[in-house]
């Protein structure tokens, strides 16, 4: 018998219900307001500021109504 070679498959660890929800679910760019001078914008992460962490992020979800600002490792957890 021949030993499977390669990097091993990662095996996805939430539920299949949980992570439909969060396939409607895309990140964007925040957009930059009129006269901006940097080329990104930046706002406060809303699942780390109510965590109590200041960390500024340059994406939002797309299509959350209130298009919170989001940082990537946030994403998931929000929308769970």
């Amino acid at each position: 018998m021949t030993p499977i070679r390669g990097r091993p498959r990662q095996i996805n660890s939430l539920p299949m219900a949980s992570t439909s929800s969060i396939q409607q679910h895309f990140l964007e760019k925040i957009p930059l307001p009129v006269d901006f001078q940097r080329k990104t914008y930046f706002l406060r992460c809303r699942q780390c500021s109510a965590n109590q962490i200041r960390k500024e992020t340059s994406y939002r979800c797309k299509t959350c109504p209130k298009k919170p600002p989001l940082c990537p490792e946030c994403f998931e957890s929000y929308h769970l």
